[in-house]
């Protein structure tokens, strides 16, 4: 017996103009946003610390990674906004 849970080959589901924009938010964008954030944490600590004569300066790669995740905060917040509420200038479709 199958699971009644399970979905046909032939079966379209519907998903909410929510669900996609979480889906995109989710998939594409946040991971975009994480290893940019990363890779500028990182090269941000490392030219600061060479422009201070300190480039092993843990304490400013901590600092550096702090202020990231601050930002990375906001933008998630900034996210599931938009997933709930979508672009407040497009109207949606019927």
């Amino acid at each position: 017996m199958s699971d009644s849970n399970e979905r046909k080959s032939g079966d379209s589901v519907s998903t909410t103009p929510f669900q996609q924009r979480l889906k995109w938010f989710l998939t594409k964008s946040l991971h975009y946003v994480c290893i940019s954030a990363i890779v500028t944490t990182v090269a941000l600590a490392w030219l600061d610390g060479v422009l201070k004569g300190e480039p092993s300066a843990w304490q400013v790669y901590m600092t550096r990674l702090n202020e990231a995740f601050a930002y990375l905060t906001i933008y998630m917040i900034g996210g599931f906004i938009w997933c709930v509420f979508g672009w407040p200038w497009k109207k949606p479709k019927p």
